[in-house]
């Protein structure tokens, strides 16, 4: 566990980790989705499916083993159970969309909290990464490498009483909790670099 002052110097000195999103548009199996500034809700359904919500109208969609998914112009919040290899990218367009905010529980199908050669998750946000939750009290736990471009990393309260991420984040925390006792508890997951998300670990230019 480390504060976000220590990271900072390793962001500068791998800017590769996202620093350039528009390296995931062109990549194969890369699957683009537009919303009309409409907040988009991603939910990780097993087996295979993506419930993608906007304005209240769910649609669901089959995810390949592979896939990089690149959300432009449009907020986006993500959650549930992840049972294939998942990059997803929220980028702006005009000013507009790039925070992702991670609400509720996100993790592996598995329930080993790991990255697997089938199972495993990046979430990249050009604006701000944020992680929220529904229920008073609740403990939050993630699993894979999240990362914030140009914006800060935000803890909503909620009355949580704490956060759990398995794997990696990278970014500038500016938002904790009011209420107290409040645990982040960042448990490095090392199978991440030998079964990284789909492109990374890149250099994209």
């Amino acid at each position: 566990r480390g504060r976000a002052d220590d990271q900072e110097p390793a962001l500068r000195r791998n800017p590769g980790m996202g620093a350039r999103v528009v390296y995931f548009d062109s990549r194969e199996r890369t699957y683009i989705v537009t919303s009309g500034g409409f907040v988009l809700d991603f939910e990780f359904i097993p087996p295979a499916t993506l419930r993608v919500t906007s304005a209240g109208v769910p649609m669901d969609w089959t995810v390949p083993t592979t896939a990089t998914i690149v959300v432009r112009g449009a907020d986006l919040t993500v959650h549930g159970l992840v049972d294939k290899q998942v990059t997803i990218v929220a980028r702006q367009d005009s000013g507009l969309g790039g925070n992702v905010t991670i609400m509720d529980d996100l993790v592996y199908q598995n329930g080993t909290n790991s990255a697997s050669s089938t199972q495993n998750l990046c979430v990249l946000a050009e604006s701000d990464l944020n992680f929220d939750v529904t229920a008073v009290g609740a403990n939050q736990r993630v699993n894979g490498f999240f990362y914030t471009k140009t914006g800060s990393i935000r803890v909503f309260d909620s009355a949580r009483l704490g956060l759990t991420i398995d794997g990696s984040l990278f970014g500038r925390v500016v938002e904790w909790p009011v209420l107290l006792p409040f645990a982040l508890t960042v448990n490095a997951d090392p199978n991440l670099l030998l079964y990284p998300p789909p492109y990374l670990p890149m250099r994209p230019y």
